[in-house]
C-alpha cells in the first residue's frame, strides 16, 4: 500500500524548507563585526584615551613584551554590538592573536565605555599566574586608576 502525501503538506514542507535555508543564509549577516588588530598595545575605538595615556600603555606594553614575552592589549569600544562582553572579548582576543602562540601568554583588557562594563580575557598560558580572583582583583585595581583618566564612568562590576 502506497501512502500519498496531501498536496497542502507538500507545499507547507517546501515553504518551511525555503524559510529555513533563508534563515541559515542570513545568520552571517547578523554576526558582530570586530575591529582590526591594532599595530601596538592599545585600541581606542571609543576615542576616550588621551594621547599621553595611549603612549603610556604602548611604552608599558612594549617593556612587558621585551621583558617576558607577554602581551597586554587595552581596548576601548563604545558597545559590543549586542554581544555579551565576555564573548566579544574572547572573539577579539583570538582574532587579534594576542600573545605568543606557543606560550599563549596574552591578556586583553576590554572596556565597553557605553555599557560601562569591562572584561579581561587571559590566554591559557597565564592561568597559572592569574588564578582564582587574582585577575579580577588586578583589573579592579586598574579600573580605579582608569576611572581617573577616562572622562566617563566605568563600573567596578565584572
Amino acid at each position: 500500500m502506497t501512502k500519498t502525501v496531501h498536496p497542502v503538506l507538500k507545499k507547507t514542507g517546501a515553504v518551511l524548507l525555503t524559510v529555513l535555508v533563508l534563515v541559515l543564509m542570513a545568520v552571517p549577516a547578523f554576526a558582530v563585526t570586530l575591529p582590526d588588530a591594532p599595530t601596538g598595545y592599545v585600541y581606542d575605538g571609543a576615542n576616550v584615551l588621551s594621547p599621553s595615556t595611549e603612549s603610556y600603555i604602548e611604552r608599558t606594553g612594549s617593556a612587558l613584551a621585551e621583558a617576558c614575552g607577554a602581551e597586554v592589549v587595552v581596548a576601548t569600544v563604545d558597545f559590543t554590538d549586542g554581544e555579551d562582553i565576555a564573548d566579544y572579548a574572547y572573539d577579539l582576543f583570538n582574532k587579534w592573536g594576542i600573545g605568543d602562540k606557543k606560550a599563549n601568554n596574552g591578556l586583553l583588557i576590554l572596556l565597553s565605555i557605553g555599557a560601562e562594563d569591562y572584561y579581561a580575557e587571559p590566554g591559557a598560558g597565564l592561568t597559572d599566574v592569574f588564578t582564582g580572583g587574582v585577575l579580577d582583583a588586578t583589573v579592579k585595581g586598574c579600573m580605579t586608576t582608569l576611572r581617573t583618566i577616562l572622562p566617563r564612568k566605568i563600573t567596578t562590576a565584572a
